[in-house]
């Protein structure tokens, strides 16, 4: 048993994406150090207009072992705005690599971002926000020699996320701490 659902959207999205970012180097303590300084701003509008489905559904398909593929352009109904979503995502952040000695190195971060989702999807309303979120991120790295690297670093986690409940209301962003520790290596020639 199977049942057919018609549906027929036109979707339109514009998207607006900056990103800036600025790295340079300073002078402490009788060593070079790098810093990255940046911030990034995104906007999406989505609109969807979807289409009546039509009064008699769907013709059947007669000989479904013989059928070439070609079906008519069922005749839609009248076509409305299902929804209207604005997304915004704004953020800041900095960086800075620390040179303690040849071999270590000392990785400080963060990022100050704030979120928004606005509008109405499918008749529910998506007003979602999250303001000065604060995500840090430090990290040790050790050169054992050229080809091999120790580390470990430490991160927190903030991600909006698109997926739905069953009611259509969006998820609640992921947030999270994330704990590395590791070895890096490369040959010689830098091939592997």
């Amino acid at each position: 048993i199977y049942n057919l659902n018609p549906f027929h959207a036109d979707t339109e999205r514009k998207q607006v994406n900056v990103k800036t970012k600025l790295t340079g180097n300073f002078d402490a303590l009788g060593r070079t150090h790098q810093v990255i300084l940046g911030g990034s701003y995104n906007k999406s509008d989505l609109d969807t207009f979807t289409y009546t489905a039509p009064p008699d559904g769907l013709l059947p398909i007669s000989d479904f072992d013989n059928w070439d593929g070609s079906y008519a352009e069922p005749a839609w109904g009248a076509k409305t705005q299902s929804s209207d979503v604005t997304v915004k995502e704004k953020a800041i952040f900095a960086a800075t690599q620390l040179k303690l000695t040849d071999p270590l190195s000392v990785i400080l971060g963060s990022r100050v971002s704030d979120y928004e989702r606005s509008g109405v999807q499918y008749g529910n309303n998506v007003d979602t926000e999250s303001k000065h979120i604060w995500t840090p991120y430090a990290g040790i790295t050790y050169d054992i020699n050229e080809n091999h690297s120790l580390y470990t670093s430490y991160s927190e986690i903030f991600k909006p996320q698109t997926e739905r409940d069953i009611d259509g209301n969006y998820l609640d962003p992921i947030e999270g701490k994330n704990y590395e520790i590791g070895l890096k290596s490369e040959s010689d020639n830098g091939a592997l």
